[in-house]
């Protein structure tokens, strides 16, 4: 230790040629290419505990949506919402309840002037980590009678919404090329199932995008923007329909080629606390999304 030796610099000491720098343009670019794909594919190891952390965050917040009931404010759902989350050891950044009142908050934050009322539908939302993984996941709860054939088609539709979006996560896609393309799938949804004004919720929401050890999302699909999807990258949507509120969130890879895998949330979750469709996109994505827990 005698031969240790510390300086303590206030500037940036000079660095070799070609060593990138935060402010360089490309350096989000060249840092995304190097963390945002999952190490070893579907074999490696990482892929394994993506799909237990994503299968383990629904089975916490099927829990929590079986534990919560009419009376409770916000801040005791969202410690319900903890308590699941903390006994399957699930390390969490985020969780976003939505009482009566705020089913049009795109982000509502947990607030003990909120309350689930007796007819009523809830939104729980949850943001896990393990290790070097980020997943996002959310749950919809109803409340009271059974929602009726209007909103049961709208969330239907938003279902079908969501896989087909992700159906459009594909190798070498241009960020502006899903951007439109999303809005005329949805368009198509609202036109097939009758429902006036369900194409808006293409872009109700912010649009998603791609997930690593960066953050729950590295960066937010745009209207005009350029980046390029690739094999191996991982990436979440979560649409909001308008005519409801109602949201639903998937997580997915990009494949070297052909459709991306959406994550199955199923696995872990006890019987009879979470239904999941089996839905397949235009372009031929299929996977299991979430449906709405009713509790009387």
């Amino acid at each position: 230790m005698r031969d240790l030796r510390l300086d303590i610099l206030d500037t940036l000491p000079s660095l070799p040629e070609g060593c990138l720098l935060p402010g360089d343009p490309e350096y989000g670019e060249v840092v995304g290419a190097v963390v945002r794909p999952l190490l070893g594919g579907l074999e490696g190891n990482p892929f394994r505990k993506l799909a237990w952390l994503h299968a383990e965050t629904h089975a916490a917040l099927a829990e929590a949506a079986h534990g919560i009931e009419p009376g409770m404010d916000g801040e005791e759902v969202q410690a319900v919402v903890r308590g699941s989350l903390t006994r399957r050891r699930l390390e969490s950044n985020l969780v976003l309840v939505a009482g009566n009142g705020q089913e049009g908050h795109l982000h509502p934050l947990y607030d003990r002037s909120y309350r689930i009322e007796p007819d009523s539908m809830a939104k729980l939302v949850a943001g896990t980590r393990f290790a070097e993984l980020i997943v996002s996941a959310s749950v919809m709860v109803g409340f009271g009678r059974a929602p009726d054939g209007r909103r049961t088609r709208t969330y239907r539709a938003l279902q079908q919404g969501a896989i087909e979006y992700a159906d459009c996560y594909r190798p070498g896609a241009v960020e502006r090329e899903i951007y439109e393309e999303i809005g005329r799938r949805f368009a198509r949804l609202e036109a097939e199932l009758d429902l006036p004004g369900f194409g808006a919720s293409a872009y109700a929401h912010h649009l998603g995008g791609p997930t690593s050890p960066l953050g729950n999302r590295d960066y937010l699909v745009e209207k005009d923007g350029t980046r390029v999807m690739f094999p191996w990258m991982q990436f979440a949507v979560n649409p909001v329909e308008v005519l409801f509120n109602a949201k639903v969130e998937l997580q997915g890879l990009v494949l070297p080629k052909g459709p991306p895998l959406i994550l199955g949330g199923s696995s872990r979750i006890e019987p009879g606390r979470l239904t999941f469709a089996h839905l397949t996109a235009a372009g031929g994505t299929t996977g299991l999304v979430p449906g709405i827990i009713l509790r009387p």
